[in-house]
């Protein structure tokens, strides 16, 4: 059932969370003991954004945004910085150099 498979994925995401977070551990430990090894000074270290395990909204919800720009009810740029923030585009995204590559483009072309 679609409750069973959520469940399983919040777990699944849990899981992969705590690996993440045990691999930037052991980073940090690994760039300890080289910069002991080699007299360097430390300051690397390495972050697993958990955002990239957060559950994303539906495919139907994004194709409402689609269908209001296509609909010409939403600007492009709305469209985009939507898409953005409920990450179904990657927060370093850039929306600037997307609408200059996309200018010109008809709304008909992006269904």
């Amino acid at each position: 059932t679609a409750t069973e498979a959520e469940l399983q994925g919040s777990q699944v995401r849990s899981l992969l969370l705590g690996l993440a977070r045990q691999k930037e551990s052991l980073f940090e430990q690994l760039v300890g003991l080289w910069c002991r090894y080699t007299g360097e000074a430390a300051g690397a270290s390495l972050r697993v954004d958990p955002n990239l395990l957060e559950a994303r909204p539906p495919a139907e919800a994004i194709a409402q945004y689609i269908s209001l720009y296509q609909a010409g009810l939403l600007s492009r740029r709305s469209t985009l910085d939507a898409l953005r923030r409920v990450g179904w585009l990657s927060r370093d995204f850039d929306i600037d150099a997307e609408l200059k590559r996309s200018d010109g483009i008809p709304v008909s072309n992006f269904k």
